[in-house]
């Protein structure tokens, strides 16, 4: 097996990468950073999200959205856009020092949470 390294990044605290099979590209959070990363392995291309708030951890919606747990919220981010619309508030906004961190959904792609209307 060979490694190879495919780009050259400095994440204040990367972590959550996801596998986007539809794009072939790998996407992951910069926690301190505030940020979405992605890659596309075929055309190289990287992309960056930059957010208002630290983001522990991302899924991928069958629209090709994110789901992102950010430090206060849960919140779906259109990925071509960047628009971000709350789904369900954190449940521990009282305590100033928690944030969201690594998290996934499970096989059926389901995160547990219900959007709030």
């Amino acid at each position: 097996m060979t490694i190879q390294k495919l780009l050259e990044l400095n994440c204040q605290l990367g972590e959550s990468p996801v596998w986007d099979a539809e794009r072939l590209a790998i996407c992951w959070v910069d926690i301190s950073g505030q940020a979405i990363h992605e890659f596309n392995t075929v055309s190289g291309e990287r992309q960056t999200l930059l957010l208002e708030q630290p983001v522990g951890c991302i899924a991928l919606c069958d629209s090709g959205d994110f789901l992102a747990a950010l430090k206060d919220e849960v919140v779906r981010i259109d990925r071509l856009t960047g628009s971000v619309q709350s789904i369900v508030a954190g449940p521990e906004r009282r305590l100033l020092t928690n944030r969201s961190n690594d998290g996934k959904c499970d096989a059926r792609g389901d995160s547990g949470l219900e959007p709030n209307h």
